[in-house]
């Protein structure tokens, strides 16, 4: 924690309880946009993440999470957990000022810094698939609890988090949906351009034309930035995903031409693949 501190971190509010539901109490910083965030509480760090929405409307979209969203439930859902072992958990944040430009372009010290943070850190809720459970242990069962299906999606679902095990759970018990999944075969033009296109099925799960989106490569979790472009393909607008020299560069470390990915549609801006 002392080194969010240092480069200005500061608490802008807290997580509790009310009638066993997550509250926010949020004192600053409410509207800033291009904000890291981290929760926190006695034993370090627990989550560090960003938005480029304002930080009031990342911070209540894990409020009430829709089962769609699997990083907002899994954060609502560790965070509920400890709050009932009377742990405080504060949330402290740092926005970007806006004033670091390259000729016109401004330059997202926020989008910048989080993985650097989140690499020298760790802190356990990053990372989830490769992390072991940190607040359920196996003999405990997870209750149920099938209001999640009934709630709106938030605005935002930028972020990640929590452990396989209680995903794997959530979803055995029925209380979030499996993530859709596509497959891709990379054929020449996509294995050496580094781009694919979503299947008309699952275009509605991606975000508009322009939007940057977040693509967790492989095991290790590598991530690559890609553009979602909806004017490639004009007979339908179905999305066509530019990672580029990046992607491009993993499917030749780890695919072979004409091999088959899988897509995992992990929330409106972020996929897996595998």
């Amino acid at each position: 924690m002392r080194r969010l501190l240092q480069i200005g971190f500061e608490q802008v509010g807290s997580w509790r309880l009310h009638e066993q539901e997550l509250a926010l109490e949020l004192t600053r910083m409410n509207g800033h946009r291009n904000v890291l965030y981290a929760f926190v509480d006695n034993a370090g760090v627990l989550y560090v993440g960003k938005t480029t929405g304002t930080l009031e409307n990342r911070m209540g979209g894990y409020l009430r999470p829709h089962a769609s969203q699997r990083t907002n439930v899994r954060n609502n859902l560790a965070l509920r957990q400890l709050l009932r072992h009377d742990r405080a958990i504060d949330i402290y944040a740092w926005a970007d000022p806006g004033m670091h430009r390259i000729g016109d372009f401004h330059l997202n010290y926020a989008a910048g810094l989080e993985d650097s943070i989140i690499r020298v850190l760790a802190p356990p809720w990053n990372g989830a698939r490769s992390a072991p459970p940190t607040v359920v242990s196996i003999e405990q069962p997870i209750r149920a609890e099938p209001e999640l299906n009934e709630l709106p999606a938030p605005a935002s679902s930028e972020g990640e988090s929590v452990s396989t095990f209680e995903v794997q759970a959530l979803e055995d018990a029925g209380v979030i949906r499996a993530a859709p999944t596509f497959d891709v075969t990379l054929g020449k033009t996509y294995y050496h351009q580094g781009f694919f296109n979503v299947p008309i099925k699952f275009s509605g799960l991606f975000p508009e034309h322009g939007t940057q989106i977040s693509i967790y490569c492989g095991d290790s979790r590598t991530l690559i930035r890609a553009t979602v472009d909806r004017r490639a393909n004009q007979s339908n607008q179905t999305p066509r995903i530019y990672g580029r020299a990046s992607l491009a560069n993993w499917f030749r470390l780890y695919k072979q031409l004409d091999e088959t990915a899988k897509i995992r549609v992990v929330s409106t801006n972020e996929i897996e693949l595998a």
